[in-house]
């Protein structure tokens, strides 16, 4: 495959608030990823959608909302990064575009709210 006929200059990875099912033996939660690729005029040049959905089996009871949203606030995020990493990096491989990814650090991609099975827990973060 030859060189794609345009240079990747920034990328933009923005998240949507997560989305928190509860069930009888624990919660999924889904982390939704838009990774943007921009030439350098800031054109966009093609995006990147990805979905993670981690599940969590809780024993000894369901904890509350509060509990669940704290959680995918603190430590869901910082499970998916490795993984949101990874995927854009072989994405766009086998695009044929050559791209370095710097660190990707949870507040470049933190977002304000988690959705509970209809409602919305905003996070103090």
């Amino acid at each position: 495959m030859g060189d794609p006929p345009f240079a990747v200059a920034q990328v933009v990875v923005s998240a949507a608030a997560p989305e928190v099912a509860v069930e009888a033996h624990g919660f999924s939660c889904r982390l939704t990823y838009r990774v943007a690729l921009l030439d350098p005029d800031e054109w966009d040049l093609g995006a990147i959608e990805l979905a993670l959905i981690l599940d969590y089996r809780v024993n000894g009871g369901i904890p509350t909302r509060d509990v669940i949203a704290a959680y995918v606030d603190e430590y869901a995020i910082r499970v998916a990064l490795p993984y949101v990493r990874e995927t854009i990096h072989t994405t766009t491989s086998r695009l044929g575009i050559a791209l370095v990814l710097g660190v990707l650090n949870e507040s470049d991609v933190l977002p304000t709210e988690v959705h509970l099975q209809g409602d919305t827990t905003r996070l103090t973060s």
